[in-house]
């Protein structure tokens, strides 16, 4: 057992009575990163990642864990899952997020059993599974036996805990490439507007859609106009589409933003130097917005979330704008 690269005691190892699984990209993780932190009640808390799965850095670790992350949270470096075993994690998972009736059903019970069962054979300890109710947020709590948390947890009534978003602010990165530098002094001399119009698989996600032109043009045009910023620095998986969703008398003023390093978690740190963010329905400018170092920058965000997929309950904080982002 591992905690922030130290060994952890069996003592301190007792004391997690929640184990979180980590599952996805960056934006995902650091959902589950802030429920486990509003949920440790100032206990250790355990983030599993193997069964997740969650996506890796280059050293094959939770791309969340390129962040110096609060004390209070316990990584474990599990053994390789079989197959099986992150399938029926997924099944969990997909099965929290759609709340249909057969999830609360007798049938759905026996099935649930089964898999608790098998998860505790491979982790070696006795657990209850913990689901989630829908991806965003809810008002169910683990109970005080010891819990393995699956879900999205897509919400921002987590981060927002006072604790909580004092940990989230104070994340840095470990070891930040020296391209980080550079994009700061950048960013303290073009004071930017953050825009990010995420396609690729985005464009292959049913019910999910990208935001369209009118929204981007809509978002940049309400803050640009203020006069607080000299440039805008789009973020995007494709620059060639993405340029025809920004209004063309804004074109000379962007800055094309690459993935910085191929990191995910060094991509993100530069999009928090933001002044300003019109972000797309992604949790990962999500959280470049929500972590911004700037002081009560303006975000724009997109309503509904998706363009037919069930948006996640309170994803949105009540102190950004929202506007319709579904106009053809």
């Amino acid at each position: 057992m591992v905690r922030l690269g130290f060994i952890v005691s069996k003592g301190s190892e007792q004391m997690s009575r929640i184990k979180v699984s980590l599952a996805g990209g960056l934006g995902n993780q650091l959902f589950q990163y802030a429920f486990a932190l509003a949920e440790s009640s100032g206990e250790i808390v355990e983030l599993e990642w193997v069964l997740g799965p969650a996506v890796q850095n280059h050293v094959g670790m939770p791309e969340l864990c390129d962040f110096n992350l609060s004390n209070r949270i316990l990584l474990r470096h599990a053994k390789k899952a079989p197959k099986f075993m992150t399938r029926l994690i997924r099944v969990l998972r997909q099965a929290s997020s759609t709340q249909k009736k057969w999830v609360r059903s007798s049938i759905f019970w026996p099935v649930k059993k089964t898999i608790n069962l098998l998860l505790n054979i491979y982790l070696d300890e006795k657990v209850d599974i913990f689901l989630a109710e829908g991806t965003g947020y809810f008002s169910k709590r683990p109970k005080k036996t010891k819990q393995y948390c699956v879900g999205f947890f897509h919400s921002f009534r987590w981060p927002a805990i006072p604790e909580v978003i004092t940990e989230l602010k104070q994340l840095k990165l470990k070891n930040p490439s020296t391209e980080i530098a550079v994009y700061q002094e950048l960013a303290l001399r073009e004071l930017p507007l953050v825009v990010h119009i995420r396609l690729g698989d985005y464009e292959n996600q049913d019910g999910f859609g990208i935001p369209s032109a009118k929204y981007y043009s809509d978002g940049i045009s309400s803050q640009w106009l203020s006069g607080d910023y000299k440039k805008i620095w789009v973020f995007t998986n494709d620059m060639e589409k993405a340029s025809h969703y920004l209004p063309s008398e804004y074109l000379p003023y962007v800055r094309w933003i690459p993935a910085i390093s191929n990191s995910s978690s060094e991509t993100l740190e530069v999009m928090r130097l933001g002044r300003g963010y019109v972000i797309g329905n992604s949790t990962f400018s999500w959280w470049g917005a929500f972590l911004s170092y700037s002081l009560n920058p303006k975000i724009v965000a997109p309503d509904p979330w998706f363009i037919s997929a069930n948006s996640p309950k309170d994803i949105i904080p009540t102190t950004w704008d929202t506007h319709y982002a579904w106009d053809n």
